[in-house]
Order: structure tokens, then sequence, then C-alpha cells
């Protein structure tokens, strides 16, 4: 489904997101394609939606359920009788878990491969951590939970730092203009499809320096406190069509970076003589930077 979604929002894969006219062409005709992909992309969303939801339905038949937003959702009296309440809990968990289901894991694998790559940012963040939680080795040591952000800025940072490094949809979702515009001479007309460059921005040399390094002290003052960076927020897109999701998917980032780096150290793997294995990292964006 997530493929689907990523080859639907693209302007060039499918012609029709051109020149609207096409849609309707029949399906047989050539350059009609794209409906028997719409088909099944259609088909794939309903099975998100249906196929999860039924599963936790069953499980809270047998009594084999965990805690989650659509079991404690389904405990509302209200469910059992409002048919639009049951439609909207199985869209909106959908929705939640198909949004996060690659961005976000994306974002956390990316993550990890610069935490591997630095390992003063890992030292760095578990003296922190080690402040808030207590060392892994004491009593007294618990994991985070998310009332613990206000004390753990350079986790945070490293989130942000994170989402900057590495974006899992570079160009963002296109966009449409509802108004005549104009940016730099250039005249923009009413209804034109703009595509923002997030990868662009977010490794502009001029407002992040040295933008092809894992940083996350960029997003630091002095003080050790986070900077309020408005320019971070293009990792989720634009204008009315951002990602409503972001907040879920930052507090998501931060409970599982905290997690991990209070409980492991992370490196590289070793080959049987107990040798580093080399992780093939590319750092420049010629050289085909994180592939």
């Amino acid at each position: 489904m997530t493929q689907e979604v990523a080859l639907g929002i693209s302007p060039s894969d499918f012609l029709v997101n051109v020149f609207p006219l096409m849609k309707y062409i029949p399906s047989w005709c050539p350059g009609g394609q794209f409906k028997h992909f719409a088909a099944q992309a259609r088909r794939s969303g309903q099975e998100l939606v249906e196929t999860p939801f039924q599963f936790l339905r069953n499980s809270i038949e047998n009594g084999t359920s965990k805690s989650s937003f659509g079991a404690n959702a389904l405990s509302k009296s209200v469910s059992s009788s409002n048919p639009t309440y049951i439609q909207d809990i199985k869209e909106v968990a959908a929705t939640m878990y198909g949004a996060a289901s690659d961005t976000t894991v994306g974002v956390m694998h990316a993550c990890v491969l610069a935490l591997v790559l630095h390992p003063r940012v890992q030292e760095l963040a578990r003296q922190e951590l080690d402040g808030v939680l207590g060392s892994s080795d004491s009593p007294g040591f618990r994991l985070p939970t998310h009332r613990d952000r206000r004390d753990l800025p350079y986790i945070e940072a490293i989130v942000k730092e994170a989402t900057r490094w590495w974006q899992p949809l570079a160009t963002g979702i296109p966009h449409a203009t509802t108004e005549e515009d104009e940016y730099r001479g250039w005249r923009i007309p009413k209804g034109s499809v703009i595509v923002t460059n997030a990868w662009a921005i977010l490794h502009d040399a001029g407002r992040y320096a040295e933008p092809y390094e894992f940083r996350p002290e960029r997003f630091l003052n002095g003080e050790g406190n986070l900077i309020d960076d408005s320019v971070i927020g293009s990792a989720f897109g634009n204008g009315r069509r951002a990602c409503p999701g972001r907040s879920l998917a930052e507090a998501s980032l931060f409970i599982q970076i905290a997690s991990v780096l209070a409980s492991f150290k992370l490196g590289l793997a070793k080959d049987e003589n107990g040798k580093d294995i080399d992780i093939g990292h590319a750092t420049s964006p010629r050289d085909g930077f994180l592939l």
C-alpha cells in the first residue's frame, strides 16, 4: 500500500497528474493504465482499513487484545451501536498505521545508521539519559517516557537532525497554487503544480553548515536548550497539506531513540576475524548519499 501511495503522489509517474483531462479516457485506451493501478490501490486501501480491524475485533472477543487506539476506542459504549463511529475508528487507525509504516520507520533506520557512524553523539546522548534516568547498571534505572522530553533536549536535537539529515519524501507531496503568484521574477499561474525540494532546503549549506554531517548540536544554543527552527518543518511538507501526523511522528521517534540509546550501545558488526564490517555508507550526494 505504501508503495502505491508513493507512486500515486508522484507527478511524473502518471500523465493524468499533469494532464487532468486524461481521467476521462477509458482504461483500455493507451495511457489509461493508471485506472487499473487506481483500482488496485483502492483495494489495497480497503484491505488496510478492514483486515487489521477485524483482527482487533477477534482478539477482543477471545480476550487476547492489548491496549491500543482501536481497542480503547471500541471500549466506549457508543461504538457498538453507531456505524459511523466504527468507520471512523477503522479509518483513523489505518491512517495512523499506514502513514508511519514507511516514513517514520525510514527515518529511524537512518538515525540508527547515523548513530553507528557517530559514537560521539551516542556518548553525549547517553550522558544526558544517565542524568535523567540513572545509569543502566544502577538500581534506580528506568526506561524513558514521554514525560521526560523536556529534560532531554539533546535527544530532541537528535530527532530533529535525523529528520533533516534524511527525508523519506525528498521532494514532498505536490501542491497546487490557489492563485497566481511570482517567485524571483518567475510567474506561477493559478493551478500550477508546485513540488517542494525538501532535500535541498534541509541540506542548504547557507543555513546548515556542513549539511551532510550528522550534528544534533546545530539545534541547541550555548546553554544546551533547543533552538526554534521553523525550516525543519519542511521535512513534513508545507502549507495546508503539511503532514498532520508530525507531532505523532516526532513523539514516536523521540521515545524510540531515547529507549534504544538508554538500553544499547550501537556499533559496527564484526566479521569472523573480529574486524569491523564496512557498512558502505556514502557521505557525498555525488556518490549516492545513504544508498
